[in-house]
């Protein structure tokens, strides 16, 4: 098998083919990855609520509400794809908003579902509404989102935490007695300058109706502020914002505190540049405070008591304008956790991991509100969100894959792709692209398996092959075609009869046409003076013995090119290399005698000496090749069996 790739869920796709010799076929592996022409599926939610045809229709949404469904056209012409989508609710909350659409991205890009956005209405109906969201502030709202955790659950913390509080400029006041206490202080913030503005009071819009939290034309005021202005003083002047924020929790914490104080519903956001000294209530996260970095600091009111603040009570000016409150709250706001929900049927999801390990530090917030501004000052920008939360998630690989689940083990079966090479008729142009679906397990890849097997019973035997990655086949007549006769005195030589019919052609051919006739031959004694009669059988040609010398030496190339052709066989099958090695010793053996039998006169016994010596040592020399190799092979067999397998195997 060519291993040169990891991974994968593709399997053989080949042709019937017969073997025949030099037809080997390669079974090789690569990982998969999502092809031009892959099908993946992607994650889907199934949630009969959104498979309504009617789901996020105008009929079905109030009428600030919008609805961003997947794959929407770009002019806004549809609500998108709605049905198996993972809904995500999108608030105007710059925190919220942020972190949402980082998870927005997470799931779509990473962990493969499609997104929807909804922007339905305020953070209290989320439960509701069983969509996830990004933050929710959940101090004064728990109560009305447990209505509805039978339908969803509280997926843990975003990480970063809320913090509400009195801010003001910078070197201006850093303890707050002050403002009980100095009348130069009470005076810098005078109520009496405010309301002279006409810049922010009286406000566009009326914040806080008469009658309403103890307000009296957009304003609250408590009873140590009454008391002074009895006395014909001044208050100052605490800047807030819509009066649902923290209900009650700060103008209860100054009316205890006595500290003499009008709360005005309209914010002086150009305070820290032009030098106007300040007191408003602000929250942290925002862009307000990173866009003005350094330019305000927070008031330090008594230190916050979990068991004081369990006491607040929501609710202030029970007993009119500039009246005591009995709302008995006397401390800091607390830092509050960032809550996460989603719908229940999400829980069991792969995508309800992500939910709950999403978490972003202070610093990570931060820099998603930095990301924004920035893309706030682009004017060529339409989404500075989406672009902010895309370039975080670009920059900050190393926060985001710790929320991922770990990829499972590689493992052979799910994640190697096979394919065969030599049983397709034409090229093949493959995508080499490969995807991100497992990790660890099968750490390196099989070596490569040359087989003889056809290319359908490779396609039909995926499980028996994929067995030899691990092991290797025990070798047993299945992996062969041919036949082998009974070793017995009745056996058939077929081979061997071919060899001998050369010889039988030869030796009647030779007999009949030129039988060797006696004849004297009168030739000098070597040994004394005199001449000598020999008599030998000799045919009147020469031609019958080069033919016979010419078939044995067909015979010897013929077993050379067979060698040659069985080199690659196992050697537990073949000897090829030791064949040879005893070829060649016949071929020297008879380059020795050949000369000296045909060529040379010399003396009977000095040429049987000669003849035997060169017979015995190329006799020795062949029980040598064919026999020291069988004694050597089992250690050969041991040792190979507890090292590294070679790269190619045959079966």
């Amino acid at each position: 098998m060519d291993a040169h790739e990891h991974g994968g869920r593709r399997w053989l796709n080949t042709n019937d083919s017969t073997w025949t010799p030099g037809s080997w076929k390669t079974l090789g592996m690569r990982t998969t990855c999502k092809e031009a022409d892959d099908t993946a599926k992607d994650e889907t939610v199934d949630d009969p609520r959104t498979s309504s045809e009617t789901a996020f229709t105008d009929q079905c949404m109030a009428s600030d509400a919008v609805f961003f469904g997947a794959d929407q056209d770009a002019q806004g012409r549809s609500r998108g794809q709605v049905n198996g989508t993972l809904v995500l609710d999108l608030c105007a909350w710059d925190t919220h908003a942020l972190a949402t659409l980082v998870l927005a991205i997470m799931a779509q890009e990473v962990s493969g579902y499609k997104v929807s956005l909804s922007k339905s209405g305020v953070d209290v109906d989320i439960t509701e509404r069983m969509s996830s969201v990004g933050s929710v502030w959940t101090s004064s709202t728990m109560s009305d989102l447990r209505v509805y955790f039978n339908e969803s659950y509280q997926a843990g913390n975003v990480g970063y935490y809320g913090l509400s509080g009195v801010y003001t400029t910078k070197k201006f006041v850093y303890f707050w007695k002050h403002y009980k206490l100095s009348d130069d202080l009470i005076n810098a913030l005078s109520v009496v300058s405010f309301k002279a503005n006409s810049k922010y009071y009286p406000p566009a819009d009326d914040f806080c109706p008469d009658g309403t939290m103890g307000c009296k034309d957009n304003c609250e005021k408590t009873e140590a502020c009454t008391q002074r202005e009895l006395n014909g003083q001044d208050c100052l002047m605490l800047a807030l914002m819509v009066p649902g924020y923290d209900q009650g929790y700060f103008q209860a914490v100054f009316a205890n505190l006595n500290i003499p104080a009008y709360f005005l519903n309209q914010f002086a956001s150009d305070a820290a540049t032009n030098g106007t000294p300040a007191v408003f209530y602000h929250y942290e996260p925002d862009l307000f405070h990173v866009t003005r970095k350094g330019l305000f600091t927070r008031v330090g009111l008594p230190r916050t008591d979990p068991a004081r603040v369990k006491l607040a009570t929501g609710d202030y000016g029970e007993h009119g304008f500039g009246k005591k409150t009995d709302n008995p709250v006397d401390v800091d706001y607390p830092s509050l956790p960032l809550s996460k929900f989603a719908a229940s049927i999400v829980k069991d999801l792969p995508i309800g991991s992500l939910f709950s390990k999403l978490s972003l530090s202070d610093t990570d917030i931060n820099d998603l509100l930095t990301e924004y501004s920035i893309a706030m000052s682009d004017a060529a920008e339409p989404e500075p969100y989406f672009r902010a939360a895309c370039n975080w998630v670009k920059a900050n690989y190393d926060i985001w894959s710790d929320w991922l689940d770990r990829l499972p083990l590689c493992t052979f079966e799910d994640h190697i792709v096979s394919h065969v090479t030599g049983c397709e008729n034409g090229s093949t142009v493959r995508n080499t692209s490969l995807p991100y679906n497992c990790d660890g397990g099968v750490a390196a890849l099989p070596a490569t398996i040359a087989t003889s097997r056809s290319c359908q019973w490779i396609s039909d035997n995926s499980r028996v092959w994929a067995g030899w990655i691990d092991m290797k086949p025990e070798c047993d007549s299945t992996f062969y075609d041919y036949n082998v006769s009974q070793c017995d005195s009745t056996a058939h030589r077929t081979m061997l009869a071919i060899f001998y019919v050369g010889d039988i052609v030869i030796f009647v051919g030779w007999y009949a046409a030129d039988f060797p006739e006696p004849t004297v031959t009168t030739e000098e004694a070597s040994e004394f003076r005199g001449e000598v009669d020999r008599i030998s059988c000799c045919s009147s040609s020469f031609i019958f013995t080069a033919l016979l010398i010419f078939w044995k030496l067909i015979l010897l190339v013929l077993g050379l090119y067979l060698s040659f052709l069985i080199r690659n066989v196992s050697v537990d099958f073949q000897e090829s290399p030791w064949i040879s090695g005893s070829v060649v010793v016949v071929l020297v053996g008879c380059l020795l005698i050949m000369p000296m039998s045909y060529l040379v006169q010399m003396p009977a016994a000095t040429y049987y000496v000669f003849l035997a010596c060169t017979l015995l040592i190329c006799t020795v020399l062949i029980m040598g090749l064919m026999l020291v190799p069988k004694i050597f092979r089992p250690k050969e067999v041991a040792t190979a069996s507890s090292g590294s397998s070679k790269s190619v195997d045959t079966y």
